[in-house]
């Protein structure tokens, strides 16, 4: 009895551990079919493997491409057998994963052996450029800002990470970053733990390697999305050197993210406009004292009236209301706590930091019908955002010159005036004193 029950439990052992090889291991392109079908846009579409590209959470990847249009994709496969399922990963991304800052998803697909997920290729992971390259601090706070859009964006899901790291963020153009895996994504609502009891009490959950995790999933308590934020300043913080840290507003804004009690630990809608962000923003600027206007270049079209923006673009239009407009609109995604200080600790520097960071508050982003802080823009109408205050300023410099010649031409004015004013003044005296002279010439023949 005692061997047949030993005898069940071994196969049982096997048959797991089988599932879990099934699932961590790499697929081979000899495995694959020959063509790869899926359906884009109402077309059926064919594909051809090109190379194998790497392992995740949700099994192999591989590049491919469009036969017909040559484009490339990135292709994750994995074997049906395995314990999760790649229709729960494509659901998630065709409902809740639409973001500029998410990889595009392109479709689902399963045969007799594999499920497949296809997605936009993107060619190099953010770990890979920032260990070979070397960034600006500037850019690499424009890197940071869109990571947190996209934790912000998920805030708002109630979507936790869980694993978030550097070589789970692809790099595309212009430094636009895009986060791809989501394989250990979960609900709020529906959490599932990531260390086990045994994990914990053996300290497997402490080991170095998992430091980056949040103390809350690490411990094995439920967890919100704003344990992210604390995994994304520990991987941000190791590419900032020591000199930088020292600066205030760094080491302050990397010392709110790292805080172990996830209940004072800052979310992403406030670390998005904390003044260590401020520089992003230098170009921003009150336009009260500029005259209405309109033009139109190209597909574009800008319209300043009332101290309000409307800036028509064919995929990114918005409305911006100046810091000092009258009636402002209430934010609709953010409300940012009275007591809630952007900085822990101040030094007057820092002091006029977060009062820069306050007045860039004053400004509303209208997108659709939101009514969002400027510093939640996201990438793209970032960049419109620069275009829009570049030709702001050039408005700004017509009207100073229009202004400055207009004041000209009332000082020259004045000045005709003064003169015209005197010269009638010296002519009515010499008047006075021709006719006082003939007064006393007659005077003088009478007597």
């Amino acid at each position: 009895m005692y061997l047949r029950k030993y005898f069940l439990i071994t196969i049982v052992l096997i048959f797991i551990n089988y599932k879990l090889i099934l699932c961590d291991q790499d697929i081979s392109i000899s495995s694959l079919p020959n063509l790869i079908i899926f359906k884009r846009d109402g077309i059926f579409k064919k594909y051809k493997v090109i190379s194998y590209l790497g392992h995740g959470v949700q099994g192999s990847v591989f590049l491919i491409e469009d036969i017909q249009t040559k484009e490339k994709f990135a292709l994750k496969v994995q074997p049906k057998k395995t314990h999760l399922t790649c229709n729960y990963i494509a659901e998630l991304f065709k409902n809740y994963l639409r973001h500029e800052n998410i990889v595009e998803f392109y479709g689902y697909y399963n045969d007799s052996n594999y499920e497949y997920l296809l997605f936009e290729y993107l060619p190099i992971t953010l770990l890979d450029y920032l260990d070979n390259n070397i960034e600006t601090f500037i850019n690499f706070l424009f890197i940071m800002k869109q990571m947190l859009d996209v934790l912000n964006f998920l805030r708002v899901q109630k979507i936790v990470i869980g694993d978030f790291k550097f070589d789970n963020m692809m790099l595309a153009e212009n430094l636009k970053i895009k986060a791809i895996d989501f394989g250990h994504a979960v609900f709020e609502k529906k959490q599932k733990r990531l260390f086990s009891d045994k994990d914990i009490k053996n300290g497997k959950n402490n080991h170095k390697k998992y430091l980056y995790i949040a103390p809350e999933i690490r411990n094995g308590q439920r967890c919100s999305s704003i344990a992210d934020i604390y995994s994304f300043g520990y991987v941000s913080r190791e590419y900032i050197n020591d000199v930088t840290i020292k600066d205030g507003k760094v080491s302050d804004f990397f010392e709110q993210c790292l805080i172990p009690d996830p209940k004072i630990r800052i979310s992403a809608d406030v670390a998005l406009i904390h003044p260590i962000f401020n520089t992003l923003y230098d170009f921003v600027f009150c336009f009260a004292d500029i005259k209405n206007f309109e033009i139109s270049d190209n597909d574009t079209k800008i319209k300043l009236h009332d101290r309000i923006i409307y800036y028509e673009h064919p995929e990114y239009s918005f409305e911006l209301h100046c810091c000092c407009s009258k009636n402002k609109r209430e934010f609709s995604k953010f409300k940012l706590n009275q007591n809630q200080k952007l900085l822990q600790r101040k030094t007057t520097n820092q002091e006029e930091a977060e009062q820069r960071a306050y007045k860039l508050l004053k400004f509303r982003a209208v997108v659709g019908n939101h009514v969002l802080p400027i510093q939640h823009l996201t990438f793209s109408y970032h960049n419109e955002l620069k275009k829009l205050f570049l030709k702001l300023n050039i408005e700004q410099v017509k009207y100073k010159v229009v202004k400055n010649t207009l004041k000209e031409k009332t000082t020259r004015k004045k000045i005709m005036i003064k003169i015209l004013g005197i010269s009638v003044l010296i002519i009515v005296i010499a008047e006075c004193l021709l006719l006082s002279i003939i007064y006393r010439i007659n005077n003088i023949k009478n007597k």
